[in-house]
């Protein structure tokens, strides 16, 4: 229902002139428009802004989603940032938002030095075939029971060719075919939960990330969704971790507590022997990045009020 805007005016002497109501309803419409565009106008640039990271990135100190959020200064100079969900809304963790270019922009160099470094993908491949064969404990059982069991149908075929036929004879026979036919059952069941992935699709699957180019946005976030699994970031390190093929589970906390507790803290100072220094971690693998002086945590830098960040990749 239109609802009429009583106007009140004044004359020149002063006096209020008899109030005029606007019926307009065009007029009046737009009019509303425009006051709730301007109303939201403030927070149209954090609507426009995008985060690349978003439910990649996870607090090292709690575990917790880190989210974009964008705020305007006294200057009006807008500023994006990352920061923990439970720093934020519960007031439970004490982790400091961190800025948004300088992270995403980490996280992608490293991972594209690492995609680029022959070396290291050799590596990577080469790790990912042997967890491969130590994904499944069960498999390999089946598969040295399956051929025991060939072995003593064979057994029991060459004693009935020789004329040894008898009732037991028989009976172990079927019960042996029994047992092949429950191995071969089990055997593909395990095959096809944990498919076994030739060298030659690993490598495919891993090097075709060489060919995005990092300066399309929209590339970039492939790399993100596809490649990465998840972002642990503390004060003065960010572990990243990676996929070797679709569908893998996300990398829990508790992993990434476990990483962060043996990896090699006393040898923050020197550099790396091996850089990346990767390690298995959930489906995937890992490595930790090292950011700032030795004796100055993030946390610090963060206090000098977005001044710039100097990182040191150790």
């Amino acid at each position: 229902m239109l609802r009429k805007t009583v106007l009140s005016l004044k004359s020149p002497t002063g006096a209020f002139i008899a109030p005029l109501r606007c019926a307009n309803a065009n007029l009046f419409n737009k009019v509303q428009e425009k006051l709730a565009k301007n109303k939201k106008a403030p927070a149209r640039h954090k609507a426009e802004e995008s985060y690349l990271l978003t439910t990649k990135l996870y607090c090292g100190k709690c575990g917790a989603l880190m989210f974009g959020e964008s705020g305007v200064s006294h200057t009006g100079k807008m500023y994006t940032y990352y920061k923990c969900a439970a720093a934020k809304k519960k007031k439970t963790c004490d982790k400091k938002a961190v800025r948004k270019q300088w992270l995403e922009d980490l996280v992608v160099n490293e991972t594209m030095k690492l995609v680029e470094d022959d070396a290291s993908m050799n590596a990577i491949i080469a790790k990912v075939m042997e967890l491969q064969n130590q994904e499944s404990t069960d498999l390999p059982i089946y598969e040295k029971q399956l051929k025991e069991t060939e072995v003593g149908i064979t057994n029991m075929l060459n004693a009935i060719q020789m004329g040894i036929l008898t009732s037991s004879t028989k009976e172990r026979l079927e019960a042996l075919e029994e047992q092949r036919k429950e191995l071969q059952a089990r055997i593909a069941e395990e095959r096809l939960a944990k498919p076994k992935m030739k060298e030659e699709f690993v490598r495919f699957w891993l090097l075709r990330f060489r060919k995005l180019d990092m300066t399309q946005p929209e590339q970039r976030q492939a790399l993100v969704d596809t490649f990465i699994n998840a972002i642990y970031l503390y004060d003065d390190k960010v572990l990243i971790t990676f996929n070797y093929k679709e569908g893998t589970e996300t990398v829990a906390f508790g992993e990434a507590v476990k990483a962060e507790k043996s990896s090699d803290m006393s040898a923050r100072g020197a550099p790396q022997q091996q850089n990346p220094n990767f390690f298995p971690i959930g489906e995937g693998f890992g490595f930790f990045v090292f950011f700032g002086k030795q004796n100055e945590s993030l946390a610090s830098i963060e206090k000098c009020s977005w001044r710039s960040w100097t990182k040191i990749i150790r």
